[in-house]
């Protein structure tokens, strides 16, 4: 996670002179990850923290792009062989749409695409796979400043068999208007 800020950080360095006319922002943040697997024969829920790294794009007032890099943790029961455990990394790219609720507040929808590695292990089963799919979500985007804001997001991403919920709460830094 560290590398991940680092590298907003550097980002954010390397375009001050272009800041208000591209309107960038970033942002980390953690949260909790909901992982379900149906698969032929069995079902895998898992609960796991995570961590977030957010870049984006906003063209106006109204319309933005955003990349997420979202990384879980396995859960860790202490020596129970029997527990079904899952986790995710993966990145997705969203357009995001936002509408002011107060002067300081705004609604965004998000809508995008996702492509991760899930890891799934029980006793009976372990698994690796790559999948690619579909990117809801939804945020709230408090401004404490014009460059500072706290921000919610709940996310789901959906492949062919998986199920990932993500809800967050990240720290956004703007860099321009």
């Amino acid at each position: 996670m560290q590398r991940i800020a680092s590298l907003v950080c550097l980002v954010a360095m390397f375009f001050p002179a272009h800041a208000d006319a591209q309107s960038l922002y970033g942002g980390a943040g953690i949260g909790s990850v909901q992982i379900e697997d149906d698969g032929p024969g069995y079902f895998v829920s898992d609960f796991a923290s995570a961590w977030r790294v957010h870049l984006g794009y906003e063209a106006n007032s109204g319309l933005a792009f955003e990349g997420v890099i979202l990384n879980s943790r396995m859960t860790d029961p202490s020596n129970d062989t029997t527990a079904t455990r899952a986790d995710f990394s993966g990145f997705a790219l969203y357009a995001v749409g936002s509408t002011p609720t107060s002067e300081y507040g705004r609604f965004a929808a998000k809508l995008g695409l996702f492509t991760g590695q899930f890891r799934i292990e029980s006793a009976t089963r372990s698994f690796d796979d790559r999948k690619n799919g579909a990117a809801l979500g939804l945020a709230y985007i408090f401004d404490f400043t014009d460059q500072v804001a706290l921000r919610g997001d709940f996310e789901t991403y959906f492949s062919s068999v998986e199920t990932l919920s993500n809800g967050s709460i990240s720290v956004q830094v703007r860099f321009g208007n």
